[in-house]
């Protein structure tokens, strides 16, 4: 047997140990087609996935999307980032947007707030029961809203730099 048959047997990914149905599993999903893509598409999809997922107010966002991001068939490592979006600096106004936009479509009033307002753990478990509902609405709206923007917004700013970069391309040729 010649080295390069040996070295592509080796290094094919064949063992002797036989695999779990798990681990195929795994594999076959790491493998997906876009998963590490650098598309239009792809990126445009990561995008939309990590920013619907930072309105979600869990926190655990990046453990949810890199499964979501396997599933959809998505780029990975832009849908772990687009996730940051919810920081600790802008965690409160995402919530304070959800629920208002929450309240609105559940047409509900926004007098929780106004009553002994303080920042406190005490009075978040107080509300908690009342503001739940108006949240959890209010953050999948706005996230679906979100995640269309960034997805649209990917699309039309990928596709203005190749047209840029053809423009810049054919300027070349004419000189």
């Amino acid at each position: 047997m010649n080295i390069r048959k040996r070295l592509m047997k080796r290094f094919s990914g064949e063992t002797a140990q036989p695999k779990s149905k798990a681990f195929n599993l795994l594999t076959k999903l790491a493998r997906g087609r876009n998963v590490y893509h650098f598309g239009r598409r792809a990126v445009a999809g990561g995008a939309a996935l990590g920013v619907f997922l930072a309105f979600i107010p869990v926190p655990i966002q990046m453990l949810i999307a890199a499964p979501l991001a396997f599933l959809f068939q998505v780029n990975l490592p832009v849908a772990l980032a687009a996730t940051w979006v919810s920081n600790p600096l802008t965690l409160a106004p995402i919530l304070l947007l959800a629920y208002k936009v929450g309240s609105l479509l559940l047409g509900e009033s926004e007098q929780v707030f106004m009553e002994d307002f303080s920042i406190s753990f005490d009075w978040l478990w107080s509300v908690a029961a009342d503001i739940w509902l108006p949240v959890a609405v209010g953050s999948i709206v706005c996230g679906l809203l979100a995640a269309f923007i960034s997805y649209i917004s990917v699309i039309w700013a990928w596709r203005l730099n190749l047209l840029a970069a053809k423009k810049k391309k054919l300027l070349r040729k004419k000189s």
